[in-house]
């Protein structure tokens, strides 16, 4: 395991709102973080989307390269297809969503 900067996890202690918004600047300022936890944190598909503005542009977070959103119930198949998305325009990044997740299908998930 890696100095603490290197993996990031992230827990929402404040209202989800207010936290994804503080999770997306952070993440836009970050330079070292390497992995993001994001598993069973409540996330939702706005918060997917969010996270996809964020990360798209590839110097913001420019070392990340695993992105863990599994155990969030409330991602539906437009978050899937969001963070689908993500994985194309961050060809190095990997994203884990749970089973049957295919980061680089073509197809919309439905």
């Amino acid at each position: 395991e890696g100095p603490p900067d290197e993996a990031a996890g992230f827990e929402a202690a404040a209202p989800l709102v207010d936290a994804e918004a503080e999770l997306v600047e952070a993440l836009s300022a970050n330079t070292t973080c390497k992995a993001l936890d994001l598993s069973a944190t409540g996330l939702t598909d706005s918060a997917v989307q969010q996270l996809a503005v964020a990360l798209a542009v590839t110097s913001r977070c420019p070392q990340l390269c695993a992105l863990d959103l599994r155990g969030n119930p409330a991602i539906s198949a437009m978050g899937e297809t969001v963070a689908q998305g993500l994985c194309r325009l961050r060809t190095g990044l990997q994203v884990s969503l749970g089973d049957g997740f295919d980061p680089m299908s073509t197809k919309f998930v439905h």
